[in-house]
């Protein structure tokens, strides 16, 4: 009786258990999801340690094993905070995601599987902040963006049509430090396509975006910024 009785209390645990997971799947997935900031790109917004909610729902979705998406809440916006895949990344397989879910779970979000988590917790994702969005052409001097967007015959300094209140990081070049030169903080004029945006960290010294690896497609944009819970609580 009594072997049946553990036997029965230990199906339950892990009915339970099962039952678990597949709501934090669902709501990690589609409603709310925890990230660390993994480096100074965000600075100064956002610093090394910090830890913000991204909601994938608000720019929608991709269903795994398809090429459906479910539609969003709204479009990607310039000025928003959002967790992004670099435009080289061509993702994993399924099942790798699917592995990658479990563990997770089973050890509260301290450990991934995925090749380029060095570190526990570290993001699989990028936050960087969208600076340009489909139709745009974006230039950079000297780590500050222009922007001349569809139907506009001038460049216009990112702070004078970016609805967003932020502070970004840069260094003044050397004198003689020619534009051509790598690091410069210069980038010629590219034009975004339909379903392209343009990515940046706040800290332009220091950030690994659009301005190395080009624009970005919506369905590497993986959620918005919603909230920052740590060390602060606040709408960043």
């Amino acid at each position: 009786m009594e072997k049946k009785t553990s036997r029965g209390k230990i199906f339950r645990f892990i009915r339970l258990l099962i039952l678990f997971f597949l709501v934090y799947g669902c709501i990690s997935a589609v409603f709310v999801r925890s990230y660390r900031i993994g480096s100074v790109s965000m600075e100064p917004l956002l610093k090394e340690g910090d830890c913000v909610i991204v909601a994938p729902i608000v720019y929608g979705i991709d269903l795994p094993f398809t090429d459906s998406r479910i539609p969003g809440l709204q479009k990607p916006q310039r000025g928003d905070l959002v967790a992004v895949a670099p435009a080289y990344d061509e993702g994993f397989p399924w099942y790798y995601e699917a592995a990658e879910l479990v563990v997770r779970f089973l050890t509260l979000q301290k450990v991934s599987i995925l090749p380029y988590a060095t570190k526990a917790w570290t993001n699989e994702r990028l936050i960087k902040r969208i600076v340009g969005v489909p139709g745009d052409t974006i230039r950079i001097d000297e780590h500050a963006v222009y922007i001349q967007s569809t139907g506009k015959d001038i460049f216009f300094h990112e702070r004078d049509i970016i609805q967003k209140d932020y502070s970004i990081i840069h260094v003044p070049m050397p004198q003689g430090y020619e534009k051509s030169f790598p690091f410069s903080g210069t980038l010629g004029e590219i034009k975004l396509n339909e379903d392209e945006y343009f990515v940046l960290g706040d800290n332009r010294v220091e950030s690994n975006d659009s301005s190395y690896w080009g624009p970005v497609p919506i369905s590497h944009i993986k959620g918005k910024v919603v909230l920052q819970y740590w060390p602060k609580f606040r709408i960043p």
